[in-house]
């Protein structure tokens, strides 16, 4: 099975400088001037949903984690792209606090693992004007420097569309002492490495048992 956008397993980022402008369209009369941060957002959101177009999946045993018709998300989850989600921006914790956190609700950390839910995700938080905060993913390297994973052992692929460009660098960036993937409030929720001992905010992520 394939499928488009895939942010899970793939080449590992170059290291090289980028310009943070590339993941940014303009409006078309100015070559050189950012955009505000809302409209910066809606076209950098477009970016993610075309070149997800460009991308093809890599393994087909990943988790089907959608659920069917039939399903409805429980309290306090709710229904993002087909998936349940619950984005609490009013607790701040620690990663580690944070996977506990959504496991008391039978869930996990969330696997942002294609480019069009990191969109509809983005879309939400925009929607329900909770842009204050950044979220923690269930993505970390902590085993293995460099190698980052999703809770459920899938490999995080690196690079664009996913990940996003801070001080001209292409993230991750924080060698040992950010191990962990948040949604950086910072960035238009790019990915972006954090030491796991900061505090943010969460996403947890219930999954249907299947039969």
């Amino acid at each position: 099975m394939t499928t488009p956008g895939n942010c899970s397993r793939g080449n590992k980022a170059s290291g090289a400088k980028a310009d943070p402008k590339q993941n940014i369209k303009t409006d078309g009369h100015s070559s050189g001037t950012l955009p505000s941060p809302a409209l910066a957002m809606k076209l950098s959101l477009l970016l993610v949903v075309s070149t997800a177009g460009l991308w093809v999946a890599v393994g087909a045993n990943s988790v089907d984690s959608k659920q069917s018709k039939t399903d409805v998300c429980p309290h306090p989850f709710v229904d993002i792209n087909g998936r349940c989600l619950f984005i609490n921006n009013f607790a701040q914790m620690t990663w580690d606090a944070a996977r506990g956190f959504c496991q008391g609700f039978q869930a996990d950390l969330v696997a942002v693992d294609e480019a069009n839910f990191l969109a509809d995700i983005v879309d939400f938080i925009y929607n329900e004007q909770i842009t204050d905060r950044s979220y923690w993913t269930g993505g970390s390297d902590s085993a293995f420097e460099g190698e980052f994973v999703w809770t459920d052992g899938r490999s995080v692929r690196t690079g664009t569309p996913c990940w996003g460009v801070l001080s001209d660098y292409q993230q991750p960036g924080g060698q040992t002492n950010e191990n962990c993937i948040s949604l950086s409030k910072d960035n238009y929720f790019f990915f972006d490495d954090l030491d796991c001992n900061e505090e943010i905010s969460v996403i947890c992520e219930y999954k249907f048992q299947k039969n």
